[in-house]
């Protein structure tokens, strides 16, 4: 597992929070039959929920966090990445201005 890149990700019950320059990233667990299955991704700015992503484990939560959606400026930008990741696309990054 690759270390956390940014330092600022507090902890408050089961979620892990990070407050980027656009976004408010919360990551949690999905609990079935007292099993975590997999973790849910929101994405805020403001009170505002803009997206609900799901993920496998909490390591690639983290990594599309810190690598993808820091780098964005529109959700639209964030969901591409999302879809490019999850349909095995190829992993090409465009440059955002």
């Amino acid at each position: 597992m690759p270390r956390f890149n940014l330092n600022h990700w507090f902890v408050n019950d089961n979620t892990i929070n990070i407050s980027l320059m656009r976004w408010y990233v919360g990551i949690k667990p999905i609990i079935e039959n007292n099993i975590i299955s997999k973790c849910e991704l929101v994405v805020r700015n403001g009170p505002e929920i803009y997206l609900n992503l799901e993920f496998d484990n909490f390591e690639e939560a983290v990594v599309f966090t810190e690598d993808i959606i820091n780098e964005c400026h529109e959700v639209d930008e964030i969901v591409e990445k999302y879809y490019e990741i999850k349909h095995n696309k190829p992993k090409t990054r465009k440059k955002t201005k």
